[in-house]
């Protein structure tokens, strides 16, 4: 993946031996067409796709958490009790699948 090693050189074996590290330029725009199929909005974005692109597992960069401490923050600066069900329900909009989505409905 370019010039990005991974920190402990056993990931970096594991990784290519079992998988095809794929770098995707998101500034240039000739990663347009792959950015739209996986709706990929932040980096870094990794997935795990099969040889016909079908997605096994993705991980979305910071923003789903990013998402969740955003609804805690308003909720702790305003005191206002939809703060924090509406912030929440744009994180399950946006990121269902997310380790912060779960966590975010054990506290509902």
């Amino acid at each position: 993946m370019g010039a990005v090693p991974y920190p402990e050189p056993a990931v970096g074996r594991a990784v290519s031996a079992h998988f095809v590290p794929l770098q995707v330029n998101t500034a240039d725009g000739s990663g347009d067409e792959i950015i739209a199929r996986y709706r990929q909005v932040w980096t870094p974005d990794l997935r795990v796709l099969d040889p016909d692109g079908f997605e096994y597992a993705g991980w979305n960069g910071l923003l789903s958490e990013a998402a969740y401490f955003s609804a805690v923050a308003r909720y702790k600066h305003n005191h206002e009790a939809d703060d924090l069900p509406g912030g929440w329900t744009k994180l399950r909009r946006r990121y269902p699948a997310s380790v912060w989505r779960l966590k975010q409905s054990m506290v509902e």
